[in-house]
């Protein structure tokens, strides 16, 4: 075994604690006076003898050891041989490597929630003024403008409903009208001027009816014309 081999654990805890001091090691403990030589054999500790009684202390290379971890007459160590890289293959060329095609549910915007849709529907109708015509939709439009009322009757603010015309035919007009009745009258007005030409009599009459606002003369003859001539095509001016 040479002078600067490693410690074992027991004879690097005594060489801590006699480094401390905290505890000291003398010949009192003659179970320690074995590893205690062996420190000193080393050049780590000192065992002076004073009355016939020894006592272990520190010597410098012993503290070496302590704050370096190793013994200060350990030979360096020589450098290993760095292995010559090894030469680089050069890969064969290949087909291109395919790009993945985008997924179709990544590349389809998410559809938005009715609630979404009916809560910009209300919004869109209150900037308007409360009252919102689109002029004569197409059939898509229309049928969109449909999807999003149904959606957005559940969205009205507090106090009002919203109501819309022309879910069929002509222009489509929205109404967020107030659940007090002051708005029934210029809604009635806006439902006989959403076309030029109305062809169901039975609709007129049944709002000019519910317009009390009428004279009772326009309401008997609409009633009459109801009642002589239904299913004639009458124009209306808007």
């Amino acid at each position: 075994m040479h002078r600067w081999s490693p410690l074992n654990d027991r004879q690097l805890v005594l060489l801590t604690r006699i480094g401390e001091g905290t505890e000291p090691v003398t010949s009192d403990s003659p179970e320690l006076a074995a590893t205690a030589h062996a420190l000193k054999g080393r050049g780590l500790i000192i065992m002076p003898k004073q009355g016939g009684r020894w006592q272990a202390d520190i010597a410098n290379d012993g503290r070496f050891y302590l704050e370096h971890g190793h013994h200060p007459d350990q030979p360096e160590r020589t450098p290993r041989r760095q292995r010559s890289a090894a030469p680089k293959l050069t890969p064969q060329a290949g087909p291109p490597s395919r790009q993945a095609a985008p997924s179709s549910t990544a590349s389809k915007p998410s559809r938005p929630s009715p609630a979404t849709i009916g809560s910009a529907l209300i919004t869109q109708v209150q900037e308007a003024g409360r009252f919102l015509r689109i002029p004569n939709p197409s059939d898509g439009e229309r049928a969109r403008y449909r999807r999003a009322f149904d959606a957005a009757r559940q969205c009205a603010p507090e106090g009002y409903h919203l109501k819309h015309t022309g879910r069929e035919r002509g222009d489509f007009v929205l109404g967020l009208l107030r659940m007090t009745g002051e708005d029934d009258t210029e809604w009635n007005r806006i439902r006989l001027a959403r076309s030029r030409v109305i062809t169901d009599v039975e609709e007129v009459v049944a709002a000019v009816t519910a317009d009390h606002s009428e004279p009772p003369r326009v309401r008997w003859r609409l009633n009459f014309m109801k009642g002589s001539s239904h299913g004639t095509t009458f124009p209306i001016s808007a």
